[in-house]
């Protein structure tokens, strides 16, 4: 049927001045309650000071409900309110529309794991896919049968002690993303209750309904969700399924609340998590990266021997490495580019050379010594203090 064009409206925060600079951005997409919280402007605002903008966009607003009525506006509405608010931050000039995550609460969770779906993301993200996604305690109890993802890095955070939307849902549900090829993973906050990213500690309420006694549902390819052990579809109308669910399996009573603590974790998670996954990163990093383990840690020997790096040979990329490489390259290369992929690729490359012809050098000398230079027995090598002693084999 024909769509009503309706506008929503949102509350866009920017780290900076719109200028010339490309800004990464979250969207932040709220649950039953709404977006007038305290938590959504804190949380943009920490974003802000992390250089990452924050859009807090409003589905309920513009339509008249309130939370007690939230409840009868449909998932595919809220799906089409968050793709509409990505396509409006495409728009933005100083939005880089490449590195735009979204993250939600509760309902709004489900929705930032569901916008990975490639075939909505196909036909309403205009050409562009979320980078990254970080639902927070949302409802997993409702799969796509043939699930397609995009590239999108995700990451939910649950609470352990939920009684709204149980963890335990979400980490099946993980378990059998990853066999679908999902880059997702969970945390889950042990002893922490639904809403934990609010400073006031754990309440019980009695006026809101949970489904987690009505198990999974599964949605086909035409987007309709249906629960079969209760005979429940979106077919017969959003509001009639959420009718439906509530008198065959829902219940009355959750729990909700958190600490201080936890409102503090929830925002350093949430920035640490875009941070990784939104900003730029560097040339220099991002070839390191891509090396095997193995080659990770005979560059860091390297340098180390060189006096370059004075930090553990550990395979990780930290400012000691970094430092390291830059060194290396200044007095070594005399001082090539690493901004150019092409230049890092080389500097990578003239280490590992030069690894691969001092092992080989130290193999020969020993063999000068033993005399037998030229033959090709079996060679077990032990390194000790620096030395590479040989255990020879093969020859009499």
């Amino acid at each position: 049927k024909s769509l009503k064009k309706r506008n929503i409206s949102g509350q866009l925060y920017l780290p900076g001045a719109c200028k010339n600079k490309k800004f990464p951005a979250v969207i932040i997409q709220h649950g039953l309650g709404g977006s007038n919280t305290q938590w959504y402007p804190k949380l943009a605002q920490y974003l802000n000071k992390n250089g990452i903008a924050a859009l807090v966009p409003d589905s309920l607003s513009s339509r008249g409900l309130g939370f007690r009525r939230s409840m009868l506006l449909s998932k595919a509405n809220r799906l089409y309110d968050t793709f509409a608010s990505f396509r409006y931050l495409q728009k933005v000039k100083c939005i880089d529309s490449k590195r735009v995550g979204i993250t939600g609460y509760s309902l709004g969770g489900t929705i930032a794991i569901d916008v990975v779906e490639s075939k909505l993301a196909k036909k309403l993200g205009n050409g562009n896919v979320f980078k990254a996604s970080l639902p927070v305690y949302p409802s997993c109890h409702a799969n796509f049968i043939k699930t397609r993802p995009t590239n999108t890095v995700v990451h939910i955070l649950a609470a352990g002690a939920d009684d709204w939307t149980p963890a335990s849902q979400c980490i099946e549900t993980v378990k059998k993303k990853r066999a679908k090829n999902w880059n997702i993973r969970i945390t889950v906050l042990k002893g922490a209750h639904h809403g934990f990213n609010n400073d006031f500690p754990p309440t019980k309420k009695t006026d809101r309904w949970h489904f987690k006694e009505c198990g999974y549902n599964v949605i086909d390819e035409k987007g309709v969700e249906t629960n079969k052990k209760y005979g429940m579809s979106t077919s017969m109308g959003w509001k009639n399924m959420m009718m439906a669910g509530v008198k065959k399996c829902g219940r009355r009573g959750v729990t909700i609340g958190g600490t201080p603590q936890l409102v503090n974790k929830t925002l350093k998670f949430t920035a640490n998590f875009f941070n990784e996954n939104l900003k730029r990163v560097s040339a220099l990093k991002a070839g390191f990266k891509k090396l095997s383990l193995d080659q990770r840690k005979q560059i860091q020997t390297v340098l180390s021997n060189a006096g370059y790096y004075k930090s553990t040979i550990d395979g990780l990329y930290g400012k000691n490495t970094e430092n390291g490489l830059k060194s290396y390259n200044l007095k070594i290369l005399g001082g090539l580019n690493l901004e150019k992929s092409d230049a890092v690729s080389q500097l990578i490359q003239k280490i590992l050379e030069w690894q691969n012809i001092k092992a080989k050098q130290e193999i020969t000398i020993i063999l000068e010594v033993a005399g037998v230079v030229g033959f090709e027995p079996t060679v077990h090598g032990i390194k000790t203090r620096g030395y590479c002693y040989q255990e020879l084999s093969g020859f009499s």
